[in-house]
């Protein structure tokens, strides 16, 4: 096993040292810290599909991007239609696209993505680590069927790996099902939706993109697009093509292969006694600080194994957190500031509006205000006036950036630097009065 692991190593310090070599690190993306931010992300593919984008190829990407990432079917005006495709388009309708980032529709919604044309709506709601919202897609999927009566839509639903939108997304029951055609046919009658994913459906877009003979000149454009290549493939833990190939013909025989089962098999159980340790010392912390426990979080250990194995955990998700009940904070509601990890959303840190009362979107509108007038800025959603990653953590799907924690000293820094964001949190939520 120590062999098969000094070969591996080899092969990633290998690669490792190559893309220092030829600059691969040095990526707009990454350097900007802008990698794995949705918001920023979406805003690229908009540039891209939009006809009237800043790379003035008109609608070249856009028609691609139809084919390759959303499965449809562009076919001249006299054309006979290909019945079995979920979307079909003739050159006339795409000359009529329009293109939208950020569409804003009822009750404060934001559509990622919206594409129009003179027959049909198409949402493209992006999920790259935050979970769902309540009922977010289900309204996309309202706001589409209330538009013009002679206007079709497909709702798509865009993650790393294409996994299903949530239950409190969309109303359905995943586990009333016996296979995943049958969860797919329900979501498609009820609201028009398809998964589609970065790891195959936007993949093969961008790369159909950059092999395009039109564009072959214009080395701006294929540069940004390369960096935007590398950053999926980085996202969606796909290694280059060249070192999978070396790691592939070093795991091709039976000893070694044996090998690399048993450490995958380990692996949960690494992942998870080191969250079990960060949430511990995080409790030994709050304790001698005299912090309130949010007792939500009892039943951490038992969470944290079926995380790591991968397996669903319902409503109930691992983490920690301290309460500050209403009467001791400057708003009118019951506040808790915790950690959570989803296999999802990775590892996020932030601030839950307890309440369940009918003050809590205000509560919640009120306290974005305050930390904004305080420069503390974050994500925000239904629960959660302010959240945001930590790191690049991910306990079920664990990447690269992960083995750092297995560093003594760099696990110790870490968990103060979360103890350093609760002290920050909580004197500035406090009432102090």
């Amino acid at each position: 096993m120590k062999e098969l692991i000094a070969k591996v190593n080899g092969i990633l310090e290998k690669y490792s040292n190559m893309d220092g070599i030829t600059g691969r690190n040095f990526n707009i993306f990454k350097i900007c810290e802008i990698h794995d931010k949705e918001v920023l992300i979406c805003r690229f593919i908009y540039q891209l599909i939009n006809p009237k984008g800043l790379h003035n190829q008109g609608d070249t990407f856009l028609r691609k991007f139809i084919v390759d990432a959303l499965g449809g079917q562009i076919i001249d005006n006299n054309d006979k239609n290909d019945e079995e495709s979920n979307l079909i388009m003739t050159d006339r309708e795409i000359k009529s696209a329009e293109v939208f980032k950020e569409y804003l529709i009822q009750n404060e919604r934001r559509i990622d993505l919206l594409i129009k044309t003179d027959k049909r709506v198409i949402p493209i709601e992006v999920k790259i680590y935050a979970g769902d919202q309540e009922d977010q897609c289900k309204d996309y999927a309202d706001w589409a069927k209330k538009q013009k009566k002679d206007k079709e839509y497909i709702l798509y639903y865009l993650t790393l790996d294409g996994h299903y939108p949530s239950e409190r997304s969309v109303d359905y029951e995943k586990n009333q099902y016996d296979n995943e055609e049958e969860i797919d046919k329900e979501l498609k009658e009820k609201y028009k939706l398809t998964r589609i994913s970065f790891k195959n459906d936007i993949l093969k877009w961008i790369e159909d993109c950059i092999k395009d003979i039109r564009i072959i000149d214009k080395k701006q454009i294929v540069d940004n697009m390369m960096q935007f290549l590398n950053i999926i493939k980085e996202l969606c833990n796909m290694g280059t093509d060249e070192q999978n190939e070396e790691v592939k013909n070093v795991l091709n025989n039976k000893e070694s292969f044996k090998a690399y089962i048993a450490m995958k098999q380990c692996q949960a159980y690494v992942t998870s006694e080191i969250f079990k340790n960060i949430i511990e010392s995080l409790i030994k912390w709050a304790n001698n600080n005299h912090y309130v426990l949010d007792d939500a979080y009892n039943d951490y250990i038992d969470q944290i194994n079926l995380l790591c194995k991968g397996n669903p955990i319902g409503e109930k998700v691992p983490g920690f957190g301290i309460v500050l009940n209403e009467n001791d904070t400057k708003f009118n509601c019951k506040l808790s500031i915790c950690v959570e990890a989803t296999k999802n959303d990775g590892f996020y840190f932030g601030i839950y509006v307890k309440d369940e009362n009918k003050n809590r979107a205000d509560a919640i509108k009120q306290i974005k205000m305050y930390l904004n007038e305080k420069c503390i800025n974050g994500y925000s959603n239904t629960y959660w006036p302010f959240w945001r990653y930590i790191n690049d953590i991910n306990f079920a799907n664990p990447k690269d950036s992960f083995a750092e924690l297995l560093d003594e000293n760099y696990l110790k820094n870490f968990i103060e630097d979360i103890e350093a964001e609760f002290e920050k949190l909580y004197s500035v939520l406090i009432d102090s009065k």
